[in-house]
Formats: structure tokens, C-alpha cells, sequence
């Protein structure tokens, strides 16, 4: 199991070439997937294929053979990409998953747990400053908006 952490900036070029950060490709080996998010985030999500498959395996428990879990399967794979790492650790990600993330120039990658992601950055700052604002106003009603990690 892989155990992504981390924050890493970088550009991606006009052939959608993105340097994946070392830290990163060490978990990954040569190839890995890239998955647009069902939940609607505008950003992509990397994995290894061990982990897409617990992923898969968590989200379909307990569903019946049927027409909902073939369409779940469908809505899942459709949105998945196989990539591999060149010899200059870099990724080509195809135009419609850089659309569907509006990946252009500035990108921002982090780790997050079983998968990283991978955001445009302007767009990234946009999601942080409004989960950050939703914190404030939580806050200000004295909710306790701490994250509270327990070992």
C-alpha cells in the first residue's frame, strides 16, 4: 500500500507532459492510473493499480450483481487512464482528462493518503480558500473545526 504525502508545484508543457515529484514515483513504479474523480472535484487522482483495485473493491462491497453496479463499473473505468513514467520522469495525460481538470500551465500536486492529486494551481488556491473560509465561519459559531488525529 502506498502512503502519499507531500505538496509539489510544477508547470505542465504544451504536449501535457507533467514531471511526477520523486517522492511520488517512488510509490508509483512505471505505470499508474489517473482517475477523474466521480465526485465531481475538478482534478485528477493518481494510484497504483493495487491500490485502484482495494479502491474499486471498497466502493462496490456489499452491491448486488446487477444493472447499478454495471453501471458504477462503467462510470468508473471510463473515467480512468493508464499512464507510464518516461525516462525523464514524466507522464503524457490526455487532452480530455487535462480539460476535465483544467490543467494549462501552473499545477499543483499533493498527497493524499492511498492517492495523490493533481490540480490546476489557481483552481486548487480557489477550493483551499473557500474550505478555509467555511472553517472561519464554523468557528466563529463555536464549532469545533480542529482535526483531531489519534493514535
Amino acid at each position: 500500500m502506498a502512503l502519499f504525502a507531500g505538496t509539489y508545484s510544477h508547470n505542465i508543457d504544451k504536449n501535457n507532459r507533467l514531471f511526477i515529484p520523486t517522492k511520488l514515483r517512488d510509490f508509483l513504479g512505471k505505470t499508474f492510473l489517473l482517475y477523474k474523480p466521480l465526485s465531481g472535484d475538478k482534478c485528477l487522482s493518481g494510484y497504483t493499480p493495487e491500490d485502484w483495485e482495494e479502491a474499486v473493491k471498497i466502493a462496490t462491497a456489499g452491491m448486488p450483481a446487477g444493472r447499478e453496479l454495471t453501471d458504477l463499473h462503467r462510470d468508473i473505468y471510463e473515467n480512468l487512464e493508464v499512464v507510464e513514467i518516461d525516462q525523464q520522469g514524466r507522464i503524457t495525460i490526455g487532452a480530455d482528462f487535462c480539460a476535465y481538470a483544467n490543467l494549462d500551465k501552473e499545477v499543483f500536486l499533493f498527497g493524499a493518503g492511498r492517492h495523490f492529486e493533481i490540480w490546476n494551481k489557481t483552481d486548487y488556491e480557489a477550493m483551499r480558500a473557500q474550505r478555509d473560509a467555511a472553517r472561519q465561519a464554523k468557528s466563529a459559531k463555536g464549532e469545533d473545526t480542529a482535526i483531531h488525529l489519534q493514535f
